[in-house]
């Protein structure tokens, strides 16, 4: 039979799809390009935050739309997995009777499960030769190396629907580092919810990233997912130690204003983050900063937001993001008071805007450097489209590249001539 995968959300989810993939081909089935294509359509959900479950809810209805088509799609099954579903699961089975089979977060149980439910028969049923199949071909790769999250912010469902912190064991994880560089992976991002806190045995985050970076010549490794509360000076004494670990952090700092990041259950405040900024620019001044914000937390006061707002104006963050809040349920800020909706709009509008402001600063700073770049689609004889290393994939910009030769799926390095928008542009 053959499937379609449908990956909702974050790149942690992505690497439990690109799981799923692996042992459904193991197992027999055949991957095909579209969900009209395939006689079993798979969505892996998000249920992060509202948005996320409206879109989730939005794609299954989609998915649900093919399989109920008639004709040649009379025999389609629909299969809901995730997030969304890990949290939600009686709701959906009530409200959405169409799907033939729900299951929480993707696990290796999930394919013998699914044929069950469906009363298919499956070949093999041995453990997958490889941890991960991507869906689709690309010269980066996302390495997880953790499930769930121990942190208990206030505002996240992530406990509730994946558990606790655990951290994979170091043989796991060096043996997908080795499957992805003989994929031809030219970059290895190292993705879990918490990165920082990964600890197995006598091996931490920063014992790992050495193994990986021994493993890893002439590949880049890109860190995502630093709680700011855990970010060591060993950890960052690594951009200098570890050549292809490159010059790029991810740090949420959410907020910064004392009795908001308290509320939060964290720890840190404008003069810790601050300090922190201030230390990794010691190690690195050219290193990229990138953090996400929350806008609208429960109870923020004008004069809090205007402190994250001067923060935001000050600290210099290189890329990043803004979140609209969100109560979830069963989490403690939901038992808060919500403030209204439009307030919320706008301090999201105003704090996008100076994010933005300051990225285009940070891009300014950019021109006239020479940077490793790497390339990823050819546009036109000698014009290319890749990422410097200051850009991490589907979350920041691009590099607009002019050059002779066979540069695809390579690191050149370039000089920057000019930025547009959120992207660079340059040449060999």
């Amino acid at each position: 039979m053959t499937y379609h995968i449908i990956s909702l959300g974050c790149f942690k989810n992505q690497a439990d799809s690109e799981t799923a993939n692996s042992y459904l081909v193991s197992y027999g089935f055949l991957p095909v390009d579209s969900p009209e294509e395939a006689d079993i359509i798979i969505v892996n959900t998000c249920g992060f935050i509202e948005d996320a479950k409206k879109e989730s809810i939005s794609v299954i209805l989609d998915a649900s739309d093919i399989t109920q088509d008639g004709g040649s799609s009379a025999n389609k099954k629909l299969v809901v997995a995730g997030c969304l579903s890990q949290r939600y699961m009686r709701d959906l089975k009530k409200d959405i009777p169409e799907v033939d089979f729900f299951y929480g977060v993707i696990d290796s149980d999930f394919v013998p499960a699914m044929c069950e439910a469906l009363s298919l028969q499956y070949s093999g049923g041995s453990a997958p030769k490889l941890l991960r199949v991507p869906l689709i071909a690309s010269p980066y790769e996302y390495i997880k190396i953790a499930e769930g999250c121990s942190n208990n912010c206030s505002y996240c469902a992530i406990p509730l629907i994946r558990g606790k912190h655990v951290s994979y064991p170091p043989g796991q994880i060096l043996m997908d580092v080795r499957q992805a560089i003989e994929r031809g992976a030219m970059e290895l991002i190292i993705i879990a919810q918490d990165t920082a806190v990964y600890s197995y045995g006598s091996d931490n985050i920063v014992t790992l990233l050495r193994k990986i970076s021994a493993i890893a010549e002439n590949r880049w490794i890109r860190l995502l997912y630093l709680h700011p509360d855990h970010v060591t000076d060993t950890l960052l004494e690594l951009f200098n130690e570890l050549p292809n670990l490159v010059p790029y952090i991810e740090i949420p700092f959410q907020h910064v204003a004392s009795g908001i990041v308290s509320s939060m259950n964290r720890k840190g405040s404008v003069e810790t983050y601050t300090e922190l900024l201030n230390k990794i620019r010691r190690i690195d001044p050219l290193i990229a900063i990138r953090s996400t914000f929350i806008a609208g937390y429960p109870g923020e006061t004008d004069e809090q937001f205007e402190e994250l707002l001067s923060f935001v104006r000050e600290s210099n963050i290189d890329r990043g993001g803004v979140f609209i809040y969100s109560p979830e349920e069963n989490t403690p800020a939901a038992e808060l008071d919500n403030i209204p909706y439009e307030l919320k709009v706008e301090r999201y509008n105003r704090l996008s805007e100076e994010l933005e402001s300051g990225f285009l600063t940070a891009l300014e700073r950019r021109i006239g450097e020479t940077v490793p770049v790497l390339v990823e689609e050819q546009t036109g004889e000698e014009s290319w489209i890749g990422r410097s290393w200051y850009d991490a994939p589907e979350v920041d910009g691009v590099f607009f590249l002019t050059g002779k030769g066979k540069l695809l799926n390579s690191i050149v390095r370039a000089s920057v001539t000019e930025c547009v928008n959120f992207d660079l542009v340059g040449k060999i």
